[in-house]
């Protein structure tokens, strides 16, 4: 039997942005003249390329959705992610608190709309048009959270067949027993860089080590413990053997930076670690 539904609660976050891009028919009609040739291709043109106010607004949103996702685990297809409920309260706050500096952000975008259009279509010359742009561009921007429990046959006010019970709980289960190799394959990913860079680099003059790749992999390593809401012990274990391996680095940034000796131990340190990723 799942234990989704005591142990999780479903996230929907809806999100819209401005996208700064406008197919030019006349443009397009006019290279393929030139070319002599016809429906080779589409002219888009890459609007407020040198906004930072729009650069700087759509990342507030990104910073939104890149939230949700760190956070939560996959549901279906339909948008859904799953929370761990013991996280919900945190979640929220922090949410909420990204939500408000991006649709700020827009406030402030929205209020400066017509000066920046007028920047760039003085950069876009002739093939500036004024309906490429959005007349308001604050309606593009929106920001929407929503929680929900996790469905289970005694939420269905009406009987239903035996075949129907069996599916859904089949379908719960089937969920469930996804989220270790999720979140297994999401520390591999860091654990690979790391390896991959211990490996290649040498300290030769140009080369560059990004201390943030530990870092990466240690953040990671807490993730999954904080979305193991199966309570898979591969998951907990795994996690444990990353931060056991790691923590001198994490206390001291420069040893791998410099020490050869210590980037091949790592390296074949997190070689095993991903093969135990592998395994899950």
């Amino acid at each position: 039997m799942s234990t989704l539904k005591d142990s999780t609660v479903l996230v929907k976050l809806s999100l819209g942005k401005f996208t700064p891009y406008a197919f030019d028919e006349g443009a397009t009609h006019s290279v393929e003249l030139a070319a002599g040739v016809s429906r080779a291709g589409r002219f888009n043109k890459h609007l407020m390329k040198d906004s930072s106010r729009v650069k700087e607004t759509n990342a507030k949103f990104a910073a939104v959705y890149g939230f949700l996702m760190q956070n939560t685990l996959p549901w279906t297809d339909t948008g859904l992610r799953m929370l761990p409920s013991d996280k919900y309260f945190q979640f929220s706050q922090d949410v909420r608190t990204l939500m408000v500096e991006a649709e700020n952000a827009a406030d402030s975008l929205a209020q400066d709309w017509a000066q920046e259009v007028q920047r760039d279509m003085a950069r876009l010359g002739p093939l500036a048009r004024a309906e490429d742009y959005p007349p308001d561009v604050r309606v593009c921007y929106y920001a929407r959270v929503q929680f929900y429990p996790v469905p289970d046959v005694a939420d269905f006010r009406v009987e239903i067949s035996d075949e129907d019970k069996t599916e859904l709980e089949a379908a719960l289960q089937a969920t469930e027993n996804k989220i270790p190799k999720y979140l297994a394959e999401l520390v591999k990913v860091p654990l690979e860089a790391l390896a991959k860079k211990c490996d290649a680099y040498t300290g030769a003059k140009g080369e560059r080590w990004h201390d943030s790749m530990v870092g990466n992999v240690w953040e990671m390593a807490q993730r999954m413990r904080d979305l193991n809401v199966s309570k898979d012990s591969r998951i907990d274990t795994l996690a444990d053997e990353v931060m056991d391996i790691l923590q001198p680095y994490m206390l001291d940034k420069e040893i791998l930076k410099t020490d050869a000796l210590e980037r091949e131990v790592v390296r074949r340190c997190v070689n095993d670690l991903i093969k135990s990723a592998e395994g899950i």
